[in-house]
């Protein structure tokens, strides 16, 4: 996998953070707490694909 993520890949996690912010893909329907961690890699990408990701979700 490359050390940046692809635009399909951050759109596939927010769609999927929000289902678990809003309870949507829970088995009870109930919201949850999300935290999303990045690791960084040799390039430094992290910083901008967490920013990237957070845009998604607004």
């Amino acid at each position: 996998m490359s050390s940046s993520r692809s635009s399909p890949e951050l759109d596939a996690w927010a769609e999927r953070i929000r289902g678990w912010l809003d309870g949507s893909s829970a088995p009870d329907g109930m919201p949850r707490d999300t935290y999303v961690y990045f690791d960084n890699d040799a390039r430094g990408r992290a910083p901008w694909d967490a920013v990237s990701l957070a845009e998604r979700l607004r």
